[in-house]
């Protein structure tokens, strides 16, 4: 119910300003027949009336009306002028008086085009109709000239400020890319952005854009030459992996994909490093076993030669009629402790190491199947968890800082060059003052860069703020 009485109620609100509306459409209709008529003094009453009927503060509530009453008001000085002027030239043309009419018709015409045009966002169409408008007199389109001169120099001073805040943020941006301070380089790519008159929230987010677009495009500019370098490692590493070196066929397939992450061999790269992880496994498994069963032998000799006596002259007796003398049976116990020693070290190992590198492909797998850059950061994480495991780094020792260490070389290194590209960007677009000249600057730019998805958002969010 509360919906419905709204809804009369603003029916009714709309229905009593089309009423007010047409009352005075209806007055300077009036108006018009009679100044074409002659009748000064009926013309002379309709602008009287058209003036208190604007006076009216009940006119005030609609919105329509008291957004035009200065035009309105305008409009009634111009028939007032029309008339005093008929009166003092009673020979004059009555077709003078007509003319000043249709003009403001026209003025009238031409504003609500110019609204119409502003309410669906089409200011181009919005500027021609005020520019209609205000050439319907010689006055006014005298003003519009000065008005537009006015501009153009308000404008002119403007640019100057604003190449001067531009060279600046630029001179500022270089110093900070030589520097290679990431935290200077940033700052001076925002004030940049703020130069070129971007608001604060859109450069914030034109940097992250930029910075993304620096990931794909350092793919892409890396992919052919990581590619061939890794060719020489990955061989020197299934050479390791055909030879049962298995830490070494580790080491060397992590080192590759440390320093070439990009090469189109990382799938197959990482394919073998599981694999060298696998067999190292295996291998831990084969060595315990074998331990184990020379232990058992030792035991065996041992409990052959002593015998079932546990006196020192007896068992010296025993040890000899059974081929072992006192040193060999001594050296037997001590090969014995030490293999024990030695398998418990291997066997804690060795279980460390596959929880660890079990855990880890379960989880990498599980979330690499997720797909997408996301995928990829969390895989990323869950490896460092991996090297960073204790038993893991016994065996690696140092792996996880090289791989985090040239990843973020080449990360930066991406990052700082496509901002220096944002940036020149940027740049050029600020120093482009027609509108026409500056989108096909921006659709070039477009063109260029078709396949890089971040770059394109970031020139949409650029093109949006420069208009």
């Amino acid at each position: 119910k509360t919906a419905q009485s709204e809804l009369a109620r603003y029916n009714e609100e709309a229905a009593q300003a089309r009423a007010a509306e047409d009352r005075l459409l209806g007055l300077y209709s009036a108006a018009r027949s009679a100044i074409r008529e002659g009748r000064i003094e009926d013309a002379e009453r309709n602008a009287e009336a058209i003036r208190q009927y604007l006076a009216d503060p009940s006119l005030a509530r609609f919105t329509t009306l008291a957004r035009r009453r200065e035009s309105d008001l305008f409009a009634v000085d111009l028939v007032e002028r029309a008339i005093s002027a008929e009166r003092a030239r009673t020979s004059a043309d009555a077709a003078r008086v007509g003319d000043a009419l249709s003009a403001v018709g026209r003025i009238r015409e031409e504003a609500a085009k110019a609204k119409a045009a502003l309410d669906s966002g089409n200011r181009s169409e919005a500027d021609a109709a005020y520019r209609r408008m205000l050439s319907a007199l010689p006055e006014l389109s005298s003003a519009l000239s000065f008005l537009d001169a006015n501009y153009e120099a308000r404008v002119a001073g403007a640019s100057l400020v604003r190449k001067d805040a531009l060279d600046q943020a630029w001179t500022a941006l270089d110093a900070a890319y030589t520097a290679k301070d990431a935290a200077a380089f940033d700052a001076a790519f925002r004030n940049l952005l703020t130069a070129a008159s971007v608001e604060e929230a859109r450069a914030a987010a034109a940097l992250q854009r930029a910075k993304e677009s620096g990931a794909l495009a350092l793919v892409a500019s890396r992919r052919g030459s990581d590619t061939q370098a890794a060719a020489a490692p990955l061989r020197a590493a299934a050479e390791d992996l055909a030879a049962r070196r298995w830490l070494e066929a580790l080491g060397g397939y992590s080192a590759v994909l440390a320093r070439y992450p990009f090469a189109e061999q990382v799938p197959q790269a990482l394919e073998d490093l599981r694999r060298s992880g696998r067999s190292l496994a295996e291998a831990f498994q084969k060595y315990r076993t074998d331990t184990e069963e020379r232990i058992r032998i030792l035991e065996a000799r041992l409990a052959e030669a002593q015998g079932s006596s546990d006196l020192a002259a007896d068992r010296a007796a025993r040890t000899t009629a059974a081929g072992v003398s006192p040193a060999e049976y001594a050296a037997m116990r001590e090969e014995r402790d030490r293999l024990k020693v030695e398998l418990e070290t291997v066997r804690a190992r060795y279980d460390a190491v596959t929880a660890a590198y079990t855990a880890y492909t379960a989880e990498e797998d599980a979330i690499l199947s997720k797909g997408g850059n996301l995928a990829l950061v969390e895989g990323r994480a869950r490896m460092d968890q991996f090297l960073e495991n204790d038993a893991v780094a016994a065996v690696l020792p140092g792996m996880r800082a090289r791989i985090s260490r040239y990843l973020e070389a080449f990360q930066t290194a991406g990052q700082r060059e496509v901002l220096f590209n944002a940036a020149d960007i940027v740049d050029g677009a600020a120093r482009i003052r027609d509108s026409a000249a500056r989108d096909r600057y921006f659709r070039d730019l477009e063109t260029r860069y078709a396949g890089n998805p971040s770059m394109l958002e970031f020139l949409q969010s650029m093109k949006k703020s420069f208009r």
